[in-house]
């Protein structure tokens, strides 16, 4: 009973992987345009932060 029930979680696990792995490095990609939309904030530059946001936005 139990390895009926083990048996396709094993098979599905990679997948799972997978899938957090692509979500977990759309996350760095945003929180690294975030950081380099406050470095131009913090330079005045808000032209360039708010394009850096739209790219940001955009991503996800």
């Amino acid at each position: 009973m139990k390895t009926t029930l083990l048996l396709p979680v094993f098979f599905l696990l990679p997948f799972f992987t997978i899938a957090q792995n692509a979500d977990s490095t759309v996350i760095k990609q945003v929180d690294s345009l975030i950081q380099v939309s406050r470095a131009f904030t913090g330079q005045g530059d808000f032209d360039k932060a708010l394009e850096i946001n739209a790219a940001a936005e955009n991503s996800l």
